[in-house]
C-alpha cells in the first residue's frame, strides 16, 4: 500500500525526480511498519503521512488525539525518563531506599555506599524530584552495603539502619529532630559476619519495629528485639545458621496468620526458604524450603501477591551466567509453594528484583537491576494473574547497577524507579513518563479533564487540591464559600480550574442550580 504525494509539477529536471524517488523509496523503507496489524502502514495509518500530504481518502483509519503522529492503539503509553542524576559521590553505591526524612510529606533518598563506609541521604527540595546535594550519616560503617528506613524509637519519624560487611556490623541512627538531622552511629551487633542485609518489621507482636541481619560468612539469619519501643536493642535471636552464604532477606506474611514471617535467598546453596514465626511473639520454626535449591548464585528475594490472589508469593533473582527470575506460587494462602515459574532468563549479570505496579492497573509488576550489562529493566504483568510480557528496558547506561527501588518523588501519583549503580558510583531515578493513568488504553491527553488541570477526570480528586464546596480555596467550607459559588452558578465561566470543579458539587461537570442544595449541605455540615 502506498500514500502517494500531490504532484506540485507536472514537469520536472531529471534529477529532480529521482531524487523525490529516492526520498520516497527510503521514507517508506523506514517507515514500512505495521504496529497494529491491520494491513495499513503506519505512515498510512495517521491523520497525514511522513509527507505532510493528507491521507487519500480510504488511507487513514486509525485515530491520532494526541497529534503525535502514532496510531492511538500503538501510542506507547508506558514509559521512563533518562537517567536524572541525583549523586555520583557514592563510592561503589551499593544501596538505595527512599523515604521522607523530613518530615515534608515528600519522598527523599538514603543510599549505601561500600568504598567509602558512608550512608548518606539526599533532600528532595520541591516535592518534584528535585534533589539537594549529600547529607553524610556516617561513614563508620565499613563497607556499608545495605540501608533501610523506619521508626526505630517511637516517635513518628524516619531513622535509618545500615548492615556493613566489613565489620559485621548492623547500626542505626536517630533521626533526632524529624528533620534529618541524624545522630551518631549506634550498634545493635558487631558479630554478624558478614553483614549482608538488614530490615525492620514488628516480629512479636509489640507494635514496635524490631530489627532481622542477614550476614553471610556465618551463614546466619538473626533478629533484635526493640525491648521498650524507644530503639533500645537486646541480644540476638538466631533464627538461623544453615543458608548457606546468605545474601539477602524480606519480611512477609506467607501463611494469613497475621504475623511476620521471614524469607531469606543464600547463593551457595542456592535455596529460598521461609521462616514461620509460630506464635506471633518471634519464635521461628525451622527453614521450609520454597525451592528444591540448585537455583545458583541466589542474590535477591522479595514477596509480593503477584497472581491477585490475595496471598503472598515470592520472587527470587539468581545471578549465575545463566541468570534467571523466578516466582513461587503460595498455593493455599498458607506458605505452601510447588509451582516454580521463570518469569526471564538469560539475565548476565543479575543482582537484584523488586515487584510494584509500574503501570497503575493495580497489579503487580517486576523489575530487576543487571550489574554487567549496566541495565534497570521490567516486566509487566499483563493480566494480573502473573502472566508476564517482554522485558522493558529502563535504562542501560547504570553502570554496575545493583540495586533498584520505586518510590514517588515527584509526587504525581504513579510509581518511579531508583537505582545505585556500583561502577559510576551513582545513585539515580527515573521519572514514570506513564501517559494511561486508568490504564484503559487511551492517552491521558485525550481523556474528559472537566478542571483542565491535566489530570483525567477518571484519575483526578473530585478537585485535585480542593475539596467539594471550597471553592475560594480556604481549606474549609464555609459561608464564605457562599458568595464565589452563588457567583459560579450564575455565570460558571467566572472560575477555572479546582475552584471550578469545587463548585461542581454534584460532579455532573455543570456549575449550576442542581448544585445549590447539595452545597448548602455541606455548608452545614462540611
Amino acid at each position: 500500500m502506498h500514500c502517494v504525494p500531490q504532484k506540485k509539477h507536472l514537469y520536472a529536471p531529471a534529477y529532480l525526480v529521482l531524487a523525490l524517488a529516492l526520498t520516497f523509496l527510503h521514507v517508506h523503507l523506514v517507515n514500512a511498519q505495521d504496529c497494529n496489524g491491520n494491513g495499513i502502514l503506519d505512515v498510512c495509518d495517521i491523520d497525514c503521512s511522513a509527507f505532510s500530504v493528507c491521507d487519500q481518502p480510504g488511507c487513514g483509519m486509525s485515530q491520532d488525539c494526541n497529534g503525535n503522529g502514532i496510531p492511538d492503539e500503538c501510542d506507547p503509553l508506558i514509559a521512563f525518563s533518562d537517567e536524572r542524576t541525583i549523586s555520583t559521590s557514592c563510592d561503589e553505591a551499593f544501596s538505595v531506599f527512599s523515604a521522607d526524612l523530613d518530615g515534608d510529606g515528600d519522598a527523599d533518598v538514603v543510599s549505601a555506599s561500600l568504598r567509602d563506609d558512608k550512608i548518606a541521604w539526599f533532600e528532595n527540595t520541591d516535592g518534584l524530584g528535585s534533589f539537594g546535594a549529600e547529607q553524610i550519616i556516617t561513614t563508620a560503617a565499613d563497607g556499608a552495603n545495605s540501608v533501610f528506613v523506619a521508626d526505630l524509637d517511637g516517635d513518628g519519624d524516619a531513622d535509618v539502619l545500615s548492615a556493613s560487611l566489613w565489620d559485621d556490623t548492623i547500626a542505626w541512627y536517630e533521626n533526632t529532630d524529624g528533620l534529618g538531622s541524624f545522630g551518631s552511629q549506634r550498634v545493635i551487633t558487631n558479630i554478624a559476619d558478614g553483614a549482608i542485609d538488614v530490615f525492620a518489621a514488628d516480629l512479636d507482636g509489640d507494635q514496635d519495629n524490631d530489627v532481622i541481619s542477614a550476614s553471610r560468612e556465618d551463614d546466619t539469619i538473626a533478629w533484635y528485639e526493640n525491648m521498650d519501643g524507644l530503639g533500645t536493642f537486646g541480644t540476638s535471636h538466631v533464627i538461623s545458621t544453615n543458608a548457606d552464604y546468605v545474601l539477602a532477606i524480606h519480611i512477609a506474611d506467607l501463611d494469613g496468620d497475621n504475623d511476620n514471617d521471614i524469607i531469606s535467598a543464600s547463593a551457595v546453596d542456592g535455596v529460598i526458604g521461609w521462616f514461620e514465626n509460630l506464635d506471633g511473639l518471634g519464635t521461628f520454626g525451622n527453614r521450609q524450603i520454597i525451592n528444591p535449591g540448585g537455583a545458583g548464585g541466589t542474590t535477591t528475594v522479595y514477596a509480593a501477591d503477584l497472581d491477585g490472589d490475595g496471598d503472598m508469593d515470592v520472587l527470587s533473582s539468581s545471578g549465575s551466567i545463566n541468570g534467571i527470575i523466578l516466582w513461587y506460587e503460595n498455593i493455599d494462602g498458607e506458605g505452601n509453594f510447588n509451582s516454580i515459574q521463570a518469569i526471564a532468563s538469560n539475565i548476565d549479570g543479575l543482582w537484584s528484583v523488586i515487584a510494584e505496579d509500574l503501570d497503575n492497573d493495580n497489579d503487580v509488576d517486576v523489575l530487576y537491576a543487571d550489574k554487567r550489562r549496566d541495565r534497570i529493566a521490567w516486566f509487566e504483568n499483563v493480566d494480573g494473574l502473573a502472566s508476564f510480557g517482554p522485558e522493558q528496558v529502563i535504562s542501560s547506561s547504570a553502570e554496575g547497577a545493583v540495586a533498584v527501588f520505586t518510590a514517588d518523588p515527584d509526587g504525581d501519583g504513579d510509581i518511579d524507579v531508583f537505582s545505585a549503580s556500583s561502577r559510576s558510583d551513582k545513585i539515580a531515578w527515573y521519572e514514570n513518563m506513564t501517559n494511561d493513568c486508568n490504564a484503559n488504553t487511551i492517552p491521558d491527553e485525550c481523556e474528559p479533564d472537566a478542571d483542565d488541570d491535566g489530570i483525567p477526570d477518571d484519575c483526578d480528586l473530585p478537585c485535585g487540591s480542593l475539596q467539594l464546596g471550597d471553592v475560594d480555596g480556604s481549606g474549609t467550607v464555609n459561608l464564605a464559600d457562599v458568595g464565589t459559588f452563588a457567583t459560579a452558578v450564575l455565570d460558571p465561566t467566572s472560575l477555572t480550574g479546582d475552584p471550578l470543579c469545587a463548585a461542581d458539587i454534584n460532579q455532573d461537570d455543570n456549575v449550576n442550580g442542581a448544585d445549590i442544595q447539595d452545597f448548602v449541605n455541606l455548608v452545614l455540615a462540611p
